[in-house]
């Protein structure tokens, strides 16, 4: 009896856990406690300017023309109602925009994408066939009963066809598109180990002349020169041209940039190439999925490739380059997309800006920089991309960081300017975060010092500084011609600078004389660079000085009184000179003829070059009559028509009393003389 008693329990026991076991198995459906997942709250067209891509303009993005050959970023921005309970193999239905590839291969959402291997909360995918997609979760989040928001980013193509392709169509200079050539797979991700890219430029066969494509891998790529190759597309009247390495282009490239300058290009030009992905260090980084990132610029020769010599030494064109073009492709591996429910962005932004520190308002172009990351550790820094140059507004735009710390370390200056060294060389750091937000922009600047030269001008006799000497500057191996057309005038101060200046050899030499001053041409050499140097002309801030030699000498009249001495000796003159005199004398506030001398001087700039013989520049004409310095008329036709006794006797009260004082002893001699005669006679 208790046997079967005891028999009827435990069955009964199997059924009551058979049914728990089943209930607690069950999975469900919580798409009602999910809010905002009806349709997309942004679509970005991937691979335009990085962040999540170009924004697409919609109303209705359910509906949008997805195109053939285009990646899209459909993104959601999602809540969960509080005390919703989320168990393993709960389910949210996504409904999913038409025009999208059918297939969406699943990929993983994590709880915090900040952390390195964060667990993975739940997978999303779409069963070819399937309208919507489905988030399945896992049981990460089973003990959680309130949640921030969260976001869904499915990356997938589009399927409506257009004639056009890549990132331009007919209309764009230039267009590119990419994608992973080869992968190995580790871990359940197909990781790139090359990729390919291809594209066109001067789609309406314009005579472009020499074309100048300059392209900057992102991370992970290296260029393989032997996989390029160009050619021009056959038409209805050509055939296709394959163009040659060395005849009809050449390629250069340093690092992360590639430079390639086509000649003669007067029809549309096709071209491609692969690059080899560093699969190793994306393991190495736990890496899951990402872009690799392609960024290319086009510059014509009718508008000039090279750079403007706005800085004294620098640049060899007359006008600035002017950009005609540029494309720019992120090509999509491994995961189909990415998912958190703490919210953040995936992907932040930066904007660098280098300016100078002695003028803040100034943007430098051509600054170089590469973009550091912080390591795990917190004290080590790793390179992250190399050879980011400034653009003609001073900034390096980077709209695609993943989350992490960054900073920006200086390898070279723009022209004129001070490479930053040491701690200087880096940047502020600034932290990509989830909470940034796919529209916050870190802004982060850094300022160079100019190099710069100052001369100063000064009197030879008398040490005052001059205003107003004009210079111009030459390289020192070439003093015939001007480094630019600028010319350079010294200040109140006697004192003029030139800054920004490129590094070298220069020497100014001098155009015009200060007011009064005879010009001196002697070279005055200075030298700038990065070393501070014991010689003032040498070094970042070079200093120079001259002096020059008043042109007029002042001619001394006897009696210390030159106008009435000129007025009396003018008597004699003829009657344009007296006629001069006496215009002196009746307005001496009027400009005077100044007097013009061939005469030679000898003079030494501070540097210690001798001055050969110097032509005598003439008096300013705002010098006036009477005035130091200054030769009038009359003094010079007074000092024409001086007699031959004038000449003879003292001029000066010093001297009339030297030469009474010998009439006097001649006169006492002379009369003791007479009276030792007389005497002498009488005895």
């Amino acid at each position: 009896m208790w046997k079967k008693i005891g028999l009827w329990g435990l069955g009964l026991l199997v059924v009551c856990l058979a049914l728990l076991g089943q209930q607690s198995a069950q999975a469900d459906d919580l798409t009602s406690q999910f809010n905002n997942l009806s349709k997309p709250s942004a679509v970005y067209l991937d691979g335009n300017d990085g962040t999540l891509g170009q924004k697409v303009t919609t109303d209705d993005p359910m509906n949008y023309q997805f195109e053939t050959g285009q990646t899209y970023n459909i993104v959601y921005d999602f809540t969960v109602a509080d005390n919703t309970h989320i168990k393993n193999g709960d389910t949210v239905n996504v409904p999913l925009p038409i025009n999208l590839a059918s297939k969406i291969s699943s990929f993983a959402m994590v709880r915090d994408p900040d952390i390195i291997d964060s667990p993975i909360i739940a997978t999303f995918s779409r069963a070819e066939g399937d309208s919507d997609g489905t988030i399945k979760f896992t049981h990460e989040l089973e003990n959680d009963n309130t949640f921030t928001a969260g976001k869904l980013i499915v990356n997938t193509t589009g399927t409506v066809t257009s004639g056009d392709s890549g990132t331009g169509g007919v209309s764009s200079v230039i267009a590119k598109v990419g994608g992973v050539a080869s992968s190995v797979t580790a871990n359940g991700v197909d990781y790139p180990v090359t990729a390919w890219w291809s594209g066109f430029f001067n789609p309406a066969d314009k005579n472009m002349g020499e074309v100048t494509l300059t392209d900057r891998l992102g991370k992970y790529l290296t260029f393989d020169s032997t996989t390029f190759s160009a050619s021009e597309p056959a038409t209805d009247t050509e055939p296709e041209v394959q163009l040659q390495d060395g005849k009809d282009y050449t390629i250069s490239d340093s690092g992360s940039e590639i430079n390639i300058v086509f000649k003669n290009i007067k029809r549309k030009v096709n071209y491609s190439y692969t690059t080899d992905v560093n699969y190793s260090q994306i393991l190495a980084d736990k890496l899951l999925g990402g872009y690799l990132s392609n960024y290319i610029e086009l510059a014509a020769e009718d508008g000039e490739s090279g750079s403007e010599a706005t800085v004294p030494g620098s640049g060899s064109n007359p006008d600035p380059g002017t950009i005609l073009g540029n494309a720019h492709k992120d090509a999509h591996w491994g995961a189909s997309g990415s998912g958190y429910l703490d919210g953040g962005s995936f992907l932040g932004q930066v904007c660098f800006t280098k300016l100078d520190e002695t003028d803040v308002s100034r943007a430098l172009k051509g600054a170089t920089y590469t973009l550091q990351r912080e390591n795990a550790d917190g004290l080590t820094w790793s390179d992250q991309v190399t050879n980011y140059t400034t653009n003609s507004d001073g900034q390096i735009l980077i709209p695609s960081l993943p989350v992490g710390t960054y900073r920006f370390k200086e390898t070279q200056a723009p022209e004129g300017y001070r490479l930053n060294q040491g701690d200087a060389a880096f940047s502020d750091d600034f932290t990509i975060a989830t909470t940034d937000g796919t529209a916050f922009v870190h802004n982060i600047s850094q300022s160079d010092v100019p190099f710069k030269v100052t001369l100063t001008k000064r009197d030879k006799s008398s040490n005052k500084v001059l205003q107003g000497a004009v210079y111009k500057i030459y390289k020192s191996d070439d003093l015939t011609t001007p480094v630019n057309k600028l010319t350079y005038k010294t200040d109140e101060n006697g004192q003029l600078t030139v800054s920004p200046i490129a590094k070298g050899s220069y020497d100014f030499i001098e155009q015009t004389p200060p007011a009064g001053y005879k010009r001196d041409q002697t070279p005055i050499p200075f030298t700038i660079s990065e070393t501070t140097s014991t010689e003032p002309n040498e070094g970042p801030k070079a200093v120079v000085s001259q002096k020059d030699e008043s042109s007029v000498t002042p001619t001394p009249t006897p009696g210390g009184s030159s106008g009435s001495s000129s007025s009396s000796s003018s008597g004699s003159s003829s009657s344009s000179s007296s006629s001069s005199s006496s215009t002196s004398a009746a307005n001496p506030g009027t400009p005077t003829k100044t007097s013009k001398s061939s005469e030679s001087s000898t003079t030494r700039s501070s540097h210690g070059d001798k001055v050969g013989s110097t032509p005598i520049m003439p008096a300013s004409s705002s010098n006036r009559g009477g005035g130091a310095g200054t030769i009038t008329a009359n003094q010079v036709s007074a000092k024409r028509h001086q007699t031959p006794t004038n000449t003879l006797l003292p001029k000066t009260s010093e001297a009339k009393s030297i030469f009474a004082a010998i009439v006097g002893l001649l006169v006492i001699g002379g009369s003791l003389s007479i009276w030792q005669y007389r005497r002498t006679r009488q005895h």
